[in-house]
C-alpha cells in the first residue's frame, strides 16, 4: 500500500476483552487485535461485538482491502467481546483511537476511548 491510502484510510482499534459476571471497579485486561489506518470500514463506528457470525461479518468488511485478504483473529465468545471503534476516513494524518478500560458498572460495561 502506498503512504498516501495509508494516511487517508480509516482509522481503527479492535481490542478483545474478558467477559465477568461480578461487578468490580478494576479496569478488564484488553489485548488489542487489530489498530491502524487502513480498513475497509470508512465510517466512524463503536459496537461491542458478542456474537461470532457478527464478528465475520465485521472482519470481512474491515479487511477486504488487504490482499491476501487477512485472517481472522480468533476470539472465545464464551468468554470475551470484542470492542470495535472507528474514526471513519480522515484527511490527514495525526489521528489515532484507542479504547484505554473498559470498567464493569452497574451491570454495564463502561467504556473509556481516547480520540486524538
Amino acid at each position: 500500500m502506498n503512504v498516501i491510502q495509508s494516511v487517508i484510510g480509516p482509522l481503527i482499534m479492535l481490542g478483545v476483552f474478558a467477559c465477568v459476571t461480578a461487578s468490580s471497579e478494576a479496569s478488564l485486561p484488553i489485548r488489542s487485535i487489530a489498530k491502524g489506518g487502513f480498513s475497509g470500514i470508512q465510517e466512524p463506528k463503536q459496537e461491542v461485538i458478542t456474537d461470532k457470525k457478527i464478528w465475520e461479518q465485521f472482519w470481512s468488511k474491515h479487511s477486504n482491502l488487504t490482499k491476501p485478504a487477512t485472517a481472522l483473529p480468533e476470539v472465545d465468545f464464551a468468554k470475551e467481546m470484542v470492542i470495535a471503534v472507528t474514526m471513519g476516513t480522515k484527511r490527514t494524518g495525526g489521528y489515532a483511537v484507542e479504547v484505554v478500560s473498559v470498567q464493569p458498572a452497574d451491570k454495564k460495561l463502561k467504556i473509556a476511548v481516547k480520540y486524538t
